[in-house]
């Protein structure tokens, strides 16, 4: 939903909203061999947020 992630506040200022999702070592790996948007793919099977969830399983 790209919607919710920009704001457009006013004048054609807009602000980015940005997430910081901590990976596993396998899912690091998957963005490495094969790209963001398998690593997208990944973290939308898991139905990862940016919650953070330390005992979280890996996905890859």
């Amino acid at each position: 939903m790209p919607e919710a992630r920009t704001i457009d506040v006013h004048d054609g200022v807009s602000i980015a909203l940005l997430e910081l999702i901590p990976l596993h070592p396998a899912e690091l790996a998957v963005k490495i061999d094969s790209g963001v948007d398998a690593l997208i793919g990944v973290l939308d099977r898991g139905r990862i947020t940016e919650l953070l969830d330390p005992h979280r399983p890996s996905y890859a």
